[in-house]
């Protein structure tokens, strides 16, 4: 067997099997992405009143409806903000990656065999190798973690 030098990884991802994909996924999302979709969409809002300037009746939106201040308006202040946090959101880590900043983060799912069972074997007796080369643990937690075998 042929051996090919260590990469420290990042984060160890630890997961239960039978937690949504779904889920699992949007969370990494919020994990890993958040800070900077929170910023990226708060340093979009000091270019709100310009994009206003050039585009006035863009992006308004008259709710039909009023309160003690008069008619409800939705400008583009919160439009456009929101939606750069999404855009960064679902977004950021491939924006990390191509910036040569990307995390290597080890998911079992993704790094040992499912398809060659020999190869599943020896990956899964490794765990410990992996674990012990990974920077953190990160914890996808669910109500069924804790009720995994090894815990």
């Amino acid at each position: 067997a042929k051996s090919i030098p260590n990469v420290p990884i990042d984060d160890f991802l630890s997961h239960d099997w039978g937690t949504s994909g779904v889920q699992k996924y949007l969370s990494l999302l919020v994990f890993y992405n958040s800070r900077a979709a929170l910023i990226a969409g708060l340093l979009t809002l000091p270019f709100v009143p310009l994009l206003e300037s050039y585009f006035p009746d863009a992006f308004v939106i008259d709710m039909n409806t009023e309160d003690e201040w008069g008619p409800v308006v939705l400008g583009p202040l919160w439009m456009v903000a929101m939606v750069v946090y999404w855009v960064v959101l679902f977004q950021w880590h491939h924006v990390r990656e191509v910036a040569g900043i990307g995390k290597r983060v080890f998911l079992d799912k993704m790094c040992i065999s499912q398809t060659d069972m020999e190869k599943k074997r020896l990956g899964i007796e490794s765990l410990a190798g992996f674990l012990k080369e990974s920077k953190r643990i990160v914890i996808a937690y669910s109500t069924r973690y804790m009720q995994r075998i090894w815990c």
